[in-house]
C-alpha cells in the first residue's frame, strides 16, 4: 500500500483505547459546510468514538480545524485519489477493531451500533457490513450487487435490498465503499488494489477476492445513509488504467476437482498480477472460482 498522505493525529483523544471497538472515518466529498456538519454530528452523537476525516491538500486550514476539534484525526492526500487508497489509509491509521466509512455529503439515517457489533461478532461474520443507500427523496436505491455469468465484461446486476435485519443480503461489494469494516480481516485480504485507478474496479476486485477466498460482504438496514442532494446515485463502470488487474486476479483460477488450475484469463490480461499475486498467492488461497460463485450465489 502507498503512503502518499500525511497524518495529523488527534491532539486530545476523548476515548479509552481499551474499550474502543469502532472508529468512524468521514470521507470529505462535499462542501466545507457539509464536512463541518458531519464532524459536529458524529462528535455529539458518538463522543467516545474515535473520529477521522480523509481529505486532500488545500481544502482547509488544518491547524485551525484541529484547534476547534482537538479529538479529530486527519488524513491528508496530496491530490484527488480513489476510494481504495482512502479506505486502506483509514485501516492503517485507526486502532479500532472495526471502522465505519461515511461521506460528508451523506446523512446517516440509521446506525444501530449494538446490532452491528453483534453482527460483526458472530462466527462467519462479513468482511464488510455495507451501507444501504437512499436518494434525496428517501427512496432506497438498488445498491445490492449480484454476480452474473461473464459475457465480454464482469458486469454485476443491481437489485434492491430486502431490508431484513435478521437476514442481511449478500452483496458483491460494499456500494461506494461505505460500510463497517472488520479491520483485521480487511488487512488480511490486503485491502483495495491501489494499482487500479477506478473506484468501481477497486471495489469489484476486493469484493470478488473476498468471496473467492471464502468470505462475504453484506448489506444491513442497521446501516442506512442518504444522499440528501442527489436524485440518482450512479457508479462509473468505465475501464480505467489498471482495470485488467481485476480480471486477471479473479478469473485466472479454475477450480477442478477441488484443485486450483491456473490459466491466463479469457479477458484483459495483466502480466504483473498474473505472475505475482495469482501464481504466488492466490492459487494456494482461493476456495472457489468465479463460475462457482455465480452458481451458488444466495437467491
Amino acid at each position: 500500500m502507498r503512503t502518499n498522505y500525511r497524518i495529523y493525529p488527534p491532539r486530545q483523544a476523548p476515548f479509552s483505547y481499551h474499550v474502543t471497538q469502532i472508529a468512524i472515518a468521514i470521507i470529505d466529498s462535499g462542501t466545507t459546510n457539509e464536512l463541518i456538519s458531519a464532524i459536529e454530528l458524529y462528535s455529539q452523537s458518538l463522543p467516545s468514538v474515535p473520529l477521522y476525516i480523509v481529505t486532500q491538500d488545500g481544502r482547509f486550514d488544518l491547524v485551525r480545524l484541529q484547534d476547534t476539534y482537538a479529538h479529530l484525526g486527519i488524513l491528508v492526500f496530496g491530490g484527488s485519489t480513489y476510494i481504495g487508497e482512502k479506505v486502506n489509509a483509514i485501516a492503517s491509521v485507526c486502532s479500532a477493531n472495526y471502522f465505519l466509512t461515511v461521506r460528508s455529503d451523506t446523512v446517516m439515517v440509521n446506525f444501530e451500533y449494538d446490532a452491528l457489533l453483534s453482527l460483526m461478532g458472530q462466527v462467519g461474520h462479513p468482511v464488510v457490513a455495507g451501507s444501504i443507500i437512499a436518494n434525496a427523496y428517501r427512496e432506497i436505491v438498488p445498491c445490492r450487487r449480484i454476480p452474473v455469468p461473464i459475457t465480454d465484461t464482469i458486469d454485476p446486476d443491481s437489485d434492491f435490498p430486502t431490508m431484513d435485519p435478521n437476514h442481511p443480503d449478500h452483496t458483491l461489494y460494499p456500494p461506494m465503499g461505505l460500510g463497517l469494516y472488520d479491520r483485521a480481516l480487511f488487512q488480511r485480504l490486503r485491502g483495495y488494489d491501489e494499482e487500479i485507478h477506478s473506484d468501481y474496479f477497486q471495489l469489484l476486485d476486493f469484493g470478488l477476492r473476498s468471496y473467492l477466498f471464502g468470505y462475504h460482504i453484506t448489506l444491513s438496514p442497521d446501516l442506512l445513509v442518504q444522499f440528501a442532494n442527489r436524485e440518482s446515485i450512479i457508479e462509473d463502470r468505465s475501464e480505467r488504467p489498471g482495470f485488467e488487474r481485476c480480471y486477471t486476479k479473479n478469473l485466472s483460477i479454475r477450480r477442478v476437482k477441488k484443485k486450483n488450475k491456473v490459466k491466463k484469463p479469457p479477458l484483459h490480461y495483466d502480466r504483473a498480477s498474473y505472475n505475482g499475486e495469482v501464481k504466488e498467492r492466490f492459487q494456494w488461497l482461493q476456495k472457489i472460482d468465479y463460475a462457482h460463485l455465480v452458481e451458488t450465489w444466495p437467491k
